[in-house]
């Protein structure tokens, strides 16, 4: 990347700000071992005017999946976990899961057992047929119709939500990897978050990453904003809220500089400081299809207030690896095929990319989800870096 590109991408962030498409945001660039680009922009408080810092800390909810993956993989590596079992091996309560399969005339669910196996490796890659009911219209009415708490509450029997399809016969996002946090305690003993000190974030140096926060670190906590009816962000609290569990699949606060840290660990298979988490195997099945045939959908909302219907990169080829969207050919922005990405609740972004050895993270603290203004910042900010790498010409479609 040429000596040009901050100036680019100060462009792009300053553009963004000017025209009311984000209140603020932290953005970073890198390499496996180098930090090209950091900086932050706008406030990350629009009543108090607050200015955003490089150093905030994020809710980056479903950012936190692949942190989540990767500890599943470590115990795989150690023995202790077998993506091919079934699940219910390691969590009885899975045993009770079924399979909806519509309603009848008075609007009551009709349920079967399934046919398949829910194995460990489905509820990872998102071929579980679990779901999230703002992005299922059926799994929504049946969360009606049966009163449960939703997946916010933190309640474990939110988790008790029916499949939509035959495990392993399809790809639809949703819930199993907090599913497969819950797997994680059940096997080591440890809560999620402690597992993660002692052998994700705390090796990797990620201070900032958890999911409790403390007092000097909650005042750093960027404020959630959200889009009222005349179009204007509207500031609310934005803290971590205790619950029966830690969401494997959207739990955990991070800074940009902290993630960015894990990231660069997949990118060169271990951290600068040579600190290693587990080996190349487990990091290749983080940057590979392991769908194989069965392509990433569009996710159609539910409630426009939460999210708009979210697809990356539409049109395109798109597979699951064990944590990550994997483009299955070159896009737009200049990225190759095989570079992996995906997204947080509040509009939280990255992209890895080990061909070229680079990635980038753009967080921001705003709703409604996949706001199509912020994706195509998103866009930008990835245009911009691949116009100005040295071998740009090699990536571009």
């Amino acid at each position: 990347m040429d000596k040009t590109t901050p100036n680019a991408l100060n462009k792009v962030f300053e553009a963004a700000i000017t025209n009311k498409i984000v209140p603020g945001c932290v953005a970073t660039v890198f390499t496996s071992d180098r930090v090209l680009y950091e900086n932050s922009f706008g406030v990350n408080d629009s009543r108090e005017k607050t200015p955003m810092r490089v150093d905030d800390i994020f809710a980056v909810k479903s950012m936190t999946k692949a942190l989540t993956a990767a500890a599943a993989l470590q115990l795989v590596e150690k023995g202790l976990l077998d993506l091919n079992a079934k699940a219910s091996d390691y969590l009885p309560e899975l045993s009770d899961i079924q399979v909806l399969t519509g309603f009848d005339a008075t609007g009551c669910p009709q349920l079967k057992n399934p046919a398949n196996d829910l194995t460990v490796n489905h509820l990872l890659t998102h071929t579980s047929g679990f779901g999230y009911p703002l992005w299922n219209e059926n799994l929504a009415r049946y969360v009606g119709y049966t009163n449960m708490p939703g997946i916010g509450s933190r309640k474990r029997s939110s988790l008790m939500l029916p499949l939509v399809f035959e495990p392993g016969t399809d790809w639809h996002y949703g819930i199993g990897l907090d599913w497969v946090g819950l797997i994680i305690e059940a096997i080591t003993e440890f809560s999620l978050g402690d597992y993660f000190q002692r052998n994700v974030t705390g090796p990797l140096g990620m201070c900032d990453t958890g999911f409790a926060l403390s007092d000097d670190q909650k005042l750093r906590v960027a404020k959630l904003h959200k889009l009222n009816s005349e179009g204007m962000f509207i500031s609310e609290p934005n803290m971590p809220a205790a619950g029966e569990f830690q969401s494997g699949g959207g739990g955990l606060y991070s800074t940009a500089s902290d993630y960015r840290k894990f990231l660069q660990m997949l990118l060169n298979g271990q951290t600068s400081d040579g600190v290693k988490i587990f080996e190349p195997s487990s990091v290749s099945q983080m940057l590979t299809n392991q769908i194989g045939d069965l392509r990433v959908k569009k996710m159609y909302t539910i409630d426009r207030k939460d999210s708009l219907d979210a697809e990356f990169f539409a049109l395109r080829p798109k597979s699951w690896s064990a944590a990550f969207q994997i483009s299955e050919d070159a896009c737009h922005t200049g990225r190759p095929a095989g570079t992996a990405m995906w997204a947080g609740m509040f509009n939280c972004f990255f992209w890895l990319d080990k061909q070229n050895d680079v990635g980038g993270i753009l967080l921001t603290q705003t709703l409604p989800f996949s706001d199509q203004p912020i994706v195509d910042l998103f866009y930008a900010m990835e245009t911009a870096v691949y116009q100005n790498l040295n071998k740009a010409e090699k990536c571009v479609p």
